[in-house]
């Protein structure tokens, strides 16, 4: 199982315990001296979890599988309609399955399940799904890591850290835009940046930002020790943009490129803002990565890092790195050695 799976189940569990939770409590506020059986908290708690396991579940799993990709590429108001539809039937199938186990489990038949009671049930249980929803989009927007250091005023005042930089640019994006409406080319940039997500944060990454058509990546950087994931993470990008590529063809007309540098060293983060707030990093490692990245386009190179990140790395197996020399880089006082990584057939 990979990082991102895990994560994703961590959240559909605790989804599913705030669930039981809500249905107990709901159970016991609103059915209090009720002694039917199908009324019992604990059957409330029952229903409740599984209507988070099965909305939660749909929101967590289904929305990453094709059924996801559809919805996702209808019309805003259409793909939430029928997201709206598909939790609603699911809600009230679960209800009635609870009711079922209910009435099996009792000793007697249990009187029917009212409709007014079906539709007060269905309607409380989906805003307890929706301020669920609401909390999982609000790590997805803010990102686990940079949500808790913001609730824990980690980064309330700046400190100085020690961050490994990489940016995997989209190539050839003008001439993309050029060939595709302005629409459809947001729809093949966010394919790419879906896809290449879950391996960044598989080996250890975190999604930093999007900046037009580069996605900005880090990671930690602790003690003198030489690492790996970094590398791995690069290899698993390309392997996963080589694994689709059949289907942008198809979708889009086109086969995505990437260019990805890579830099590390000591940064100054905080978090800014106040309307919007999020966690920014500033800094010369910053500077030098973009300059990096842009220097890959010049030498036709697919993947550059410097010569800092190169001697905290060890080499996967199958990635081969090649000196590139000294080069002057806008904006920095000292040269910089760049060495090319090799992914074997998956790059030249």
């Amino acid at each position: 199982m990979t990082a991102s799976q895990k994560r994703r189940l961590i959240v559909w569990l605790c989804i599913v315990g705030f669930g039981a939770v809500a249905g107990y409590l709901y159970t016991a506020t609103f059915y209090t001296g009720s002694e039917d059986v199908a009324v019992h908290p604990w059957r409330g708690a029952r229903a409740g979890a599984l209507i988070a396991a099965m909305t939660g579940g749909f929101e967590l799993f289904a929305m990453r599988s094709a059924l996801g990709a559809w919805l996702r590429r209808l019309p805003y108001i259409a793909g939430f309609s029928l997201r709206v539809l598909i939790q609603t039937s699911l809600v009230v199938g679960c209800l009635a399955l609870n009711y079922t186990i209910s009435n099996a489990m009792s000793a007697e038949p249990l009187p029917g399940y009212h409709l007014e009671d079906l539709a007060d049930d269905t309607a409380l249980s989906l805003v307890a799904m929706t301020f669920a929803l609401l909390s999982v989009e609000l790590v997805r927007y803010l990102g686990a890591r940079n949500l808790l250091r913001i609730f824990t005023g980690q980064y309330r005042r700046p400190i100085r850290e020690e961050r490994i930089f990489a940016i995997f640019d989209v190539a050839g994006s003008s001439e993309a835009a050029s060939r595709l409406s302005d629409e459809r080319f947001h729809e093949y940039l966010s394919s790419i940046f879906f896809d290449i997500d879950q391996p960044i944060v598989d080996f250890g990454g975190e999604i930093h930002s999007y900046v037009g058509d580069a996605v900005f990546a880090v990671w930690p950087l602790p003690g003198p020790n030489r690492r790996s994931d970094v590398v791995l993470a690069i290899k698993a990008v390309w392997e996963k943009i080589a694994q689709r590529r059949s289907m942008y063809e198809r979708e889009f007309g086109l086969q995505p490129r990437l260019r990805t540098a890579v830099h590390c060293g000591s940064v100054v983060a905080g978090q800014t803002g106040d309307s919007k707030r999020q966690v920014t990093y500033l800094g010369g490692t910053v500077n030098i990565v973009a300059r990096i990245e842009a220097l890959a386009k010049t030498l036709g190179r697919d993947i550059l890092v410097s010569q800092a990140a190169h001697e905290r790395f060890e080499m996967p197996e199958g990635v081969v790195a090649h000196d590139e020399g000294v080069h002057p880089l806008k904006g920095v006082a000292e040269p910089v050695r760049l060495f090319s990584l090799c992914l074997g057939p998956l790059n030249k």
